[in-house]
């Protein structure tokens, strides 16, 4: 069966170009909200028993419960992000909503969601993920540079 989501995920990414040059930008965006978050909610509760656990045994953390903090804090910005962007379309786009502290929050969230995901090395067959904090602190370091020349760079603009 996981072959077959595979391809049925990959014939799907094929034919989203034909279909999103016919449907209307608006209607799209309402599909794909819409699908967005009743699968994050899906995934939300399929993980909601590993939440529990780690919320429970919070001295007796294992890389699983690492992997699972990831995948849920990724698909709690994830969800919420689309719920925002639903309604700030909705409310016909207003003019700096996309600047929002909420939005910058939602990003924050989705780099915890990382850094969980970074410290849950080897849990899949002891190969995946592949890194750990070395990864980890690659990953900050160049983000922090890459982000600080960007505020340099606004500044001579």
């Amino acid at each position: 069966m996981r072959n077959k989501a595979l391809i049925i995920c990959g014939v799907s990414w094929a034919l989203f170009w034909p279909i999103a040059y016919f449907v209307p930008r608006e209607y799209l965006f309402d599909v794909v909200n819409a699908l967005g978050i009743s699968l994050g909610g899906s995934v939300l509760f399929a993980y909601a028993p590993g939440v529990v656990d780690a919320i429970r045994r919070p001295d007796d953390l294992k890389k699983a419960h690492y992997l699972i903090l990831g995948i849920v804090a990724t698909w709690v910005a994830m969800v919420a992000r689309t719920a925002y962007l639903w309604g700030w379309r909705w409310l016909g786009e207003p003019e700096g909503g996309l600047d929002a502290t909420f939005v910058a929050f939602i990003g924050w969230l989705v780099i915890s969601g990382g850094v969980l995901h970074l410290l849950a090395p080897k849990v899949l067959e002891g190969t995946v993920p592949r890194t750990g904090w070395f990864g980890l602190w690659v990953a900050l370091i160049v983000g922090l540079v890459l982000g600080a020349s960007i505020v340099l760079l606004k500044q001579f603009k």
